[in-house]
Formats: structure tokens, C-alpha cells, sequence
């Protein structure tokens, strides 16, 4: 079937293409124009191939090499389900049920109108660019313009279709898949297969659909996978992806029923996630945003560019934000018994540094010594502040901190008066829901904001706290009560949760918010546009920490990529310089015995903030590359990571040695540089030629970073 061009659109480097075939279905597609050069007309069939001339001698026709996939993937009730072998497998149309009605473009906005074919349905697809960003914005809104109820099932935020564009066939050996893998204290590993290792060849004759979704389900949208999908040709060095900016369940997927791939995400489908949607007459519902790019070169450029997006309003961002301060963390000193005596002895142990925000973490709210108990009421404790928690929060500020102090603010647990409060709670089945010893607040309801706002957003105002740690330790699951399905349950409490959190930036306009999610959960775009950063991985004193912290490096911007260095009084010196160098891959966050160490230790440890202070201007612009050698396993690492940060004036390198690393390294340099300022230890040499940077007497478990200087 003849396919044409409808429309074209260009940003300072992509193309973005829209294509129709004769019944009116439409297709999108981008490249980087760089590769313009590179295009190729592709094969229209496969009438040619050894294992379709006997059949199409019987059954005559053409038997085509690809066909045009929807524009918004949508799947509901009452229609058809898709065919060739996809169910349970995919929720994706294997035959195009969308009509195209229109285009527009509004500024930096082109919208297509299409038109359910069996439904009185309207789908807009909206693509929003400017000629500056490295991404685009794509999304979907479905509105039900007939006079019936009509379920949804699926809808996408996003499909790219005719990947890729430069090669003219099935393209055997080009295609590569990249995933980011994520489990609780090892967030981030990079996962990338060829085609054919997922056995994602195309069928003989394109029946056969090949599909791989995959996603997360629950309310950590970070558990499994980061919300992300890439594609790589590695035959012509382009790639593709997107990042969904989702709170809550999520998929991506894979597909493939001829020779080109394509790559679809956004809200979990009723398959996956146990969505279902009913629209009403004039009712609508908007999918997900999805932050999409094309670039040429490898997943770090890709993922450089995603990120971007998270620096879109910076100036929003608390005034003390700007300067990109220094954090200490008291739960690897304290680990939840914190009281008057002991953070002001912490305090008088920060005199000097450069640290500003001092964070009470876990158990400021006990009178009784126990971690994680009783969450929920956020009674300010009687007893560990015998001159009263105000009187604390102020003395620190006399001391030139900004108090800040930990929440858990949508769960409860045993012990609390709220875990007993069922009608303010979550339930499945008709039963309070519950994980563990958590329950869950349900954030539909208004009396929910009204007790947390008596709870958190009072107890911040009235302790002149600036700082909160938002932290979340369980997942919902699939969903819950309330809703026409537990997915949909779930996507309108996590609207109301995030709700909450506009409320509290909206009444403390310069609270700093830090997003944890039993450290890595919630690093996505949608909870790191409410915060000012969020906490890497709980991985606190690991040695895998820089190998987890240069993964979330690539996800989350890294103003925000708030990382862990706690300090003991029992590190050697090398320990030391490994923990602080970590930090540098984001945001600087101090914790452990920090008066017990000796008098090296502490000199170490203000070096190392000296050092960050000079480099951190590298930090808010700025793209990175990572080197790795022999690393495999996080638990035991070995051999050795680079982490490269290049700014517009300056960079820096951070580098790790683990078990078994080599004695020499050598690294190539992006660009003209030469050393500057270093924090490291006395045997290990360096020397810089020709953009060659060499380091000799490296040993195992070694940390140091090198700042670099324009070379003029």
C-alpha cells in the first residue's frame, strides 16, 4: 500500500516526519539530520524472499515488508483484539483502527486529529519542540465525542514507527535494544541486546508479531526499570528513545510485524497494569508525557539529552538551591534515634565545613527509641527536645544551617492512631491495603491534604523549616478501590499525591524538596520536576556506590542526583578519598561519625568539600561520559570506572579503582585540557599529553578527582 509523506517538522537537529498510507493511517518518525545523507528507500515487499515465492504463487498478491503502525496506540472494550499472536503479549492494534482528520500547528505545538473508526472517539496527538531543546514533548488526549460510555484499555502517549529509516531491509545485525534495570540498592544497570539475542527477528513473512513490554506496576515508578526505552542502529551510530514522566504504573514496548521496529510507551495497559478507563460523554483523558530524542553516537549521548529536560525551570527552585549546596544526612549517624544533644553535637562538628542543609532524618517524632514506628501522626517528640524542637530548628540556624527533617508522609504504620483511621485509608477488595506493617493514605480524599497539611506543612512553617525528605518505603501494587479498575485507582491517588506536593512548595516557597523512595524509586521525570533533588540509592556505605551513582547520573539531572558519603571513624585513608570522590557525580551528602574522626580524616573531608565547591560550577550544563572496565557484579566490583563531566568552560573527571584494578590508566580526553585543581592521594601520579590523560600508581579501591581547565 503507497505510502507519502503528510507532513515534515525540524528542530536545530531532527527531523520529524509524519507519513500516511491510503487509508488514511498515520505513522511518525524522526532522525537526526546530521545522517540526512544516509537515507535510504526501502523495500516496498518481500515477494522476492525463498520463503514467500512458493506460498504467493498459491495465494497471489503482495506480501509488503512493513506497514504504517498508528501514531497513538489504542485499544478498547468491545473491539477487536489485536491478532498475530500478541495477546497477553501486547495490547498494541495489529491493523490501524485510527483515521486521520486533521493537523494544526499551534506555535511550537503540531496536533493531529484522528478518529476512532468503530467508536465515536477523537484522539489528538500533540508534538511539542522548539528549536532549541534536544528532546520533544509527545502525548495523547482521547475524547469521547459520541453519546455512549466507551472503555479504554490502552492508549500511548507516544509511538515512533519506521525504525530505522537507513536501512532498506530487516536490517540483520543493526538493531539493539537498551533498558535500564533497577532493584532496590542497585538502581540503573544498563541493559542493551541485539535483535536477534531477543529472538526480535522479523517473521518469515511479517505475520507473526514480536513484542517485548515490559514496565513496573505500583506506585514505585522506578522498582523495575527506569521509565525508559532506547533503540540503537548500530550500523549508521543513531539512536533513539524516550523517558515517561509517570508517577505510577508504567510500560514500554517493543514491537516488530515486518522490517522496521517500532517503540511505544505510556500508562500501563489493563494486560500489564490493570488499567481500565470509562470515558462518558465530552469526557477526556490525557496520557502520560514522554520525553523523546534522536541523536547520533551511544546511549550516553541519548541520555544527555533526555535529561535536559529536567532543567527546563530552573528558576523555580528554592534561592538556596542555586548554589548547589552541600548536605548532611544524620541517618548513618543517628539511624533514627536522633535528640537535641546529638544533632547539636553534630552541628559543632560541621563548624567550618561547607555544608548549609543539616537534615534530621527518621525518628525526630519518637519519644521512644524505634526506627520507622508508629508513622503517621508526626507528633513532634517530648522528650529528646527538652528545650523544644522550635528552640533546636533555631539554634542550628544560629550555627548558619537550614534545618530540614524526614517524612513519610503518604503511609502509616503499627503504633500511630492513624494506621487505625480506615476511612482515610486505601483499600482493594473492600480490605485497608496494606505491604508490610505500611498502610497507605488515600490522597482523593480532601480530609487526607487537610490532616497533612495540620501534619507537615504546619510543622515546617511553625519550626522555621525549610528542608523536607520525602520518603516512601513500599509499593501499592497493582492499584486499589475507587475507581472503574485498580490501575485507575491507583493513577488518581498518585495525581493527589503529587497534588500535595505543589501544595507545600505553593505555601513554603523556598522549601527545599528532596524525593526519596527508599532511595531510587521515584527518579523519574514527573516527581523530579517537584523536587530540588532526589536521593540516589540507598546503597549508603557499599562500594558499588560510584557504579550507582554514574547510572543515576544518566537518568536524573544531576543538580539533582543527591548521593551518600558516610564518613566512619574506623576508614583508612583511601576510604575516605573513595566516599567523598563518589559524590561528585551529583550532590554531596555527608553522614556517619563525622566527631569521631581524627584529624586526617577531617582534613580529608573538608579538601573534598573544597574541591567540590570548585568544580560544582560544572555541574548544572553539561553531558557526561562514562568508561568501564571489568565491572560486572555491584556487590564486588572490579577493575575500574571514569565518570567524565564536560561543561561549556570546564570538566572534571571522577575516577574509581575497584578489586583487581590495573596499575596504569590511561584515558582519552574530549577537547583541549589540562589539569587543574585535584583531590587525591599523594602516590598516584598524573601526567596529561597530547588529550591523553595518564595515571600510574593506582591500586585497588582508590577514589580521586581531577579537575580540568581550558587549554588555551
Amino acid at each position: 500500500m503507497p505510502i507519502k509523506e503528510l507532513s515534515r517538522f525540524s528542530s536545530h537537529d531532527t527531523e520529524f516526519v509524519y507519513f500516511i498510507n491510503e487509508d488514511q493511517t498515520v505513522g511518525f518518525s524522526l532522525y537526526p539530520r546530521a545522517k540526512k545523507n544516509e537515507l535510504v528507500e526501502h523495500r516496498k515487499n518481500i515477494n522476492d524472499l525463498a520463503t514467500c515465492v512458493p506460498i504467493i504463487k498459491v495465494f497471489g498478491g503482495d506480501w509488503p515488508a512493513y506497514k504504517v503502525h498508528d501514531l497513538v496506540q489504542i485499544k478498547c472494550v468491545g473491539e477487536v483484539s489485536p491478532g498475530a499472536f500478541s495477546a497477553g503479549s501486547s495490547m498494541r492494534s495489529t491493523e490501524s483502527n485510527l483515521l486521520f482528520q486533521d493537523q494544526r500547528v499551534e506555535g511550537n505545538r503540531v496536533i493531529t486529529i484522528l478518529k476512532h473508526k468503530y467508536f465515536d472517539l477523537e484522539v489528538e496527538h500533540k508534538l511539542e519542540f522548539n528549536h532549541e531543546n534536544d528532546y520533544v514533548l509527545l502525548s495523547s488526549k482521547v475524547i469521547n465525542r459520541g453519546e455512549t460510555e466507551v472503555k479504554l484499555e490502552n492508549v500511548s502517549s507516544f509511538c515512533l514507527d519506521g525504525l530505522s529509516p537507513f536501512q532498506q531491509d530487516d536490517g540483520e545485525g543493526a538493531y539493539y535494544f537498551h533498558r535500564f534495570l533497577s532493584t532496590w540498592s542497585a538502581e540503573g544497570k544498563h541493559e542493551v541486546r541485539s535483535a536477534e539475542d531477543c529472538n526480535f527477528e522479523r517473521s518469515w513473512s511479517g505475520h507473526g508479531a514480536r513484542t517485548m513490554r515490559y514496565g513496573q506496576v505500583g506506585s514505585m515508578p522506578v522498582k523495575d526499570y527506569f521509565p525508559f526505552i532506547g533503540l540503537e542502529d548500530r550500523q549508521h551510530q543513531v539512536m533513539w528513545g524516550a523517558q515517561l514522566a509517570q508517577p505510577g504504573s508504567w510500560q514500554m514496548e517493543f514491537y516488530r510485524r515486518g522490517d522496521f521496529v517500532s517503540l511505544s510507551g505510556g500508562q500501563g495497559d489493563r494486560e500489564h497494569a490493570h488499567w481500565l478507563k470509562n470515558l462518558k460523554p465530552n469526557e477526556s483523558f490525557a496520557t502520560p508525557q514522554a520525553i523523546v530524542s534522536t541523536c547520533c553516537g551511544g546511549i550516553e549521548d541519548l541520555q544527555n539529552r533526555l535529561v535536559q529536560y529536567q532543567l527546563r525551570e530552573l528558576e523555580s527552585l528554592p534561592q538556596s538551591e542555586q548554589d548547589l549546596p552541600i548536605v548532611f544526612n544524620d541517618w548513618c549517624t543517628t539511624w533514627g534515634h536522633p535528640s537535641e544533644d546529638n544533632i547539636l553535637k553534630i552541628a559543632d562538628a560541621l563548624a567550618g565545613s561547607h555544608v548549609k542543609y543539616l537534615v534530621m532524618d527518621d525518628g525526630w517524632f519518637n519519644d521512644e527509641p524505634g526506627c520507622q514506628q508508629g508513622l503517621g501522626d508526626w507528633n513532634v517528640s517530648k522528650t529528646i527536645y527538652p528545650n523544644g524542637f522550635k528552640n533546636l530548628c533555631l539554634k542550628l540556624q544560629e550555627k548558619g544551617f537550614i534545618p530540614g527533617i524526614w517524612f513519610e508522609l503518604e503511609n502509616c504504620t503499627e503504633g500511630s492512631e492513624l494506621f487505625h483511621r480506615e476511612e482515610l485509608l486505601l483499600k482493594v477488595d473492600g480490605f485497608v491495603l496494606q505491604r508490610g506493617t505500611r498502610r497507605f493514605l488515600d490522597f482523593r480524599k480532601q480530609e487526607v491534604h487537610d490532616y497533612l497539611a495540620e501534619k507537615v506543612i504546619k510543622t515546617l512553617k511553625n519550626n522555621h523549616i525549610s528542608y523536607i525528605k520525602t520518603d516512601y518505603n513500599d509499593t501499592i501494587g497493582m492499584g486499589c478501590d475507587g475507581a472503574e479498575s485498580l490501575g485507575e485507582g491507583l493513577r488518581q491517588h498518585l495525581a493527589g499525591v503529587q497534588a500535595f506536593y505543589r501544595r507545600m512548595r505553593e505555601e513554603i516557597p523556598d522549601l527545599v524538596i528532596e524525593v526519596c523512595s527508599s532511595g531510587g524509586h521515584r527518579l523519574e521525570p514527573s516527581f523530579m520536576d517537584l523536587a530540588s533533588m532526589g536521593g540516589f540509592s540507598d546503597s549508603h556505605e557499599g562500594t558499588d556506590i560510584p557504579i550507582i551513582a554514574a547510572n543515576t547520573a544518566m537518568q536524573i539531572a544531576m543538580r539533582k542526583n543527591q548521593i551518600w558519603a558516610v564518613l566512619r571513624e574506623d576508614d583508612n585513608v583511601s576510604r575516605v578519598y573513595y566516599s567523598m570522590a563518589a559524590t561528585f557525580m551529583g550532590r554531596m551528602c555527608l553522614s556517619g561519625d563525622l566527631f569521631l574522626l581524627n584529624v586526617q580524616q577531617k582534613q580529608i573531608m573538608q579538601a573534598g568539600q573544597e574541591m567540590y565547591l570548585q568544580i560544582k560550577k560544572s555541574i548544572p550544563q553539561g553531558y557526561i561520559r562514562i568508561v568501564r572496565h571489568g565491572v560486572s557484579s555491584y556487590l564486588h566490583p572490579k577493575g575500574y570506572q571514569i565518570f567524565a563531566r564536560y561543561a561549556k568552560e570546564s570538566a572534571y573527571l571522577v575516577i574509581h579503582s575497584f578489586e583487581n584494578a590495573p596499575s596504569s590508566i590511561e584515558y582519552e580526553l574530549e577537547g583541549n585540557w589540562k589539569i587543574g585543581q585535584v583531590f587525591k592521594q599523594d602516590h598516584i601520579n598524573l601526567s596529561l599529553k597530547a588529550k591523553v590523560l595518564s595515571l600510574s600508581g593506582v591500586e585497588d579501591y582508590k577514589g580521586l578527582v581531577i579537575e580540568l581547565m581550558p587549554q588555551l
